[in-house]
C-alpha cells in the first residue's frame, strides 16, 4: 500500500508518509529493525522538509525512530538523533521553542541513561529555566523538568541536591491540588525523605521523555504531541 500511494500521490504526500510510517512501526514490532530504520529515516527527512522540524507529526516520527534505536540497543544512534533534531530545531525555531526544549529533554535523558551526568545536567537546567520563563515555576511542564533533574541527582547518589527539587514539586502540588490530596502528598513527602536518607530504588530511567509513546503505536499524519 505504501509503495502504491507513493506512485499515485507522490513521496511527500501526507497519506504516503503515514503509510510508510505505519509500515516502519509494524516492522519494529516484528523486530525487523534493519528494514524499519531506513523507512523511519526517509519519512523523517520528508517531514522535516515539508512540515518543518518543530511540527508535532515530525516530532512523533523522531520519537518513534529513537525508541526503535533504543530498543535494538543503539544508544549512540538515539543520542545522535536527539542531538541532530535539537540542533536543527534550535536553528530554525530558536533555543526556547517548545519543540527545541522537548528534544533537549530527550537528549538529556538519553545522556543520563548512559551515566553522562556532566552533559545531561546543563541541558536539564536550560530546559527548566526556559520553561520557568515561558510557563511559570509551578507549571506541570516545568515541574516535569524539575523531576528529571531530581532523578538525575538521585541516580548518581547526590541526595542533598535531589531533596529540595522533590520538595519543590511537593509544594507546587499542595498549592495546586489542595487538602483533598493529603494522602498523595504524604506519599510524596515520604518518598522525598527516603531519597534524602537512603537513596533511590535501583534502576535508571528510560531516556525518552515520559510523554513519548512506543514506536509500535499506529501513526496518524497530523497527530499532535
Amino acid at each position: 500500500m505504501a509503495e502504491a500511494r507513493e506512485r499515485t500521490l507522490g513521496p511527500d504526500h501526507a497519506s504516503t508518509l503515514a503509510s510508510f510510517n505505519n509500515l516502519a512501526a509494524l516492522l519494529t514490532n516484528k523486530r525487523d529493525y534493519e528494514h524499519a530504520e531506513p523507512i523511519f529515516r526517509k519519512v523523517l527527512e520528508s517531514q522535516v522538509r515539508v512540515l518543518g522540524p518543530g511540527h508535532p507529526t515530525t516530532l512523533t516520527t523522531e520519537r518513534s525512530l529513537a525508541v526503535m534505536l533504543q530498543t535494538k540497543g543503539d544508544s549512540a544512534g538515539a543520542k545522535a538523533l536527539f542531538q541532530e533534531m535539537m540542533d536543527r530545531q534550535e536553528k530554525a525555531l530558536g533555543p526556547d521553542d517548545p519543540a527545541t526544549l522537548f528534544s533537549a529533554t530527550n537528549l538529556a535523558n538519553q545522556l543520563a541513561s548512559e551515566k553522562n551526568d556532566a552533559a545531561a545536567e546543563p541541558l536539564l537546567r536550560r530546559v527548566i529555566e526556559a520553561r520557568e520563563r515561558q510557563r511559570g515555576a509551578d507549571d506541570p511542564e516545568t515541574l516535569t523538568s524539575v523531576r528529571d533533574l531530581a532523578y538525575l541527582y538521585q541516580n548518581k547518589g547526590d541526595y542533598a541536591a535531589a531533596e529540595p527539587l522533590l520538595q519543590r514539586i511537593l509544594k507546587a502540588q499542595e498549592h495546586t491540588l489542595g487538602a483533598a490530596h493529603t494522602a498523595d502528598r504524604g506519599h510524596h513527602a515520604e518518598s522525598g525523605e527516603r531519597v534524602a536518607r537512603h537513596g533511590p530504588r535501583r534502576g535508571r530511567r528510560t531516556a525518552v521523555h515520559p510523554r513519548v509513546a512506543g514506536a509500535g503505536a499506529p501513526f496518524r499524519q497530523g497527530a499532535s504531541q
